[in-house]
């Protein structure tokens, strides 16, 4: 299911335009959406709603500032390293014998602004050494702390 959002369509016309936004869910989920003067209806009668939308923009703009300083200083192997060890507390569930992420190694390199053929080669040299094991569409992450450990 994809979906494709507007973000302030009343903005239209004015000098700036309106922020698009598009998600793709991979696996069964819902999304819901308030129309404008609804959501701003409810923020104003629940001062504290305006304060948790603060709060989860800041944390994504911490989270920009992050990707941005990691780009520019760190190297593929590291940048790949840690989208592993971020998605893992993210979307990781825990399995017998480590950490599960639902991820392809095309979705892991984009993640990490490597190429494909760059996350293969390290997912391959991290499952050599025994950190990780690839699946089809998934990673099993057996050591988070070898992972971390290794030279790069």
């Amino acid at each position: 299911m994809s979906l494709l959002a507007e973000f302030d369509p009343e903005s239209r016309g004015r000098d700036s335009p309106a922020a698009r936004a598009s998600v793709e869910i991979v696996q069964s989920g819902s999304a819901i959406v308030w129309e404008r003067g609804r959501i701003r209806a409810l923020a104003a009668r629940f001062p504290r709603l305006t304060e948790n939308v603060l709060g989860v923009m800041y944390k994504l703009l911490v989270r920009m500032f992050y990707i941005h300083m990691s780009l520019s200083s760190r190297n593929a192997a590291q940048r790949l390293r840690q989208a592993v060890v971020d998605l893992s507390y993210g979307i990781g569930r825990a399995v017998p014998h480590g950490t599960e992420i639902d991820i392809t190694n095309e979705e892991l390199a984009n993640m990490a602004n490597v190429t494909m053929f760059t996350a293969s080669r390290y997912l391959s040299e991290w499952e050599r050494r025994g950190a990780i094991k690839k699946k089809r569409g998934a990673i099993l992450l057996r050591s988070e702390g070898r992972l971390l450990s290794m030279e790069v």
